[in-house]
């Protein structure tokens, strides 16, 4: 059994209208905040295995642009849509950063690794100054 985890709908959609195309049983698995297609992969060759993987890698980019896109709808503040920066002597500044470019980004990495890269700039330009 194949398990692909899901917490868009849309997406989720797409993904068991791919394998009901290809007349493959599936289950799905429903929680919160994440669903679960159960795929029974006795009938998968290796061919349709391969499109499988990239239509579910595909799906989830979209997923997390998707949820990118609500967080930054959602947010109160516009200075939401950036990244934070904490200095030496405790204050914090708000890099602005266009929509797309954060979307792109946390579709490859999490906050917490963008969070560390901020800081490690300004740890470095912090650094050089003195």
């Amino acid at each position: 059994m194949l398990e692909y985890v899901f917490f868009e709908e849309e997406p989720r959609q797409r993904f068991q209208a791919f394998l009901e195309q290809h007349q493959l049983p599936w289950t799905l698995e429903p929680g919160d905040p994440e669903s679960v297609v159960v795929v029974d992969d006795a009938r998968i060759g290796e061919a349709l295995a391969e499109r499988l993987e990239a239509l579910y890698d595909e799906l989830f980019a979209l997923e997390q642009s998707l949820f990118v896109a609500d967080t930054a709808q959602s947010s109160a503040h516009p200075k939401d849509k950036g990244v934070l920066l904490h200095l030496k002597d405790g204050s914090t500044l708000h890099a602005d950063l266009p929509p797309e470019l954060l979307n792109r980004l946390l579709a490859v990495i999490s906050p917490e690794e963008l969070d560390l890269i901020a800081d490690a700039i300004v740890c470095a330009f912090e650094d050089s100054e003195g």
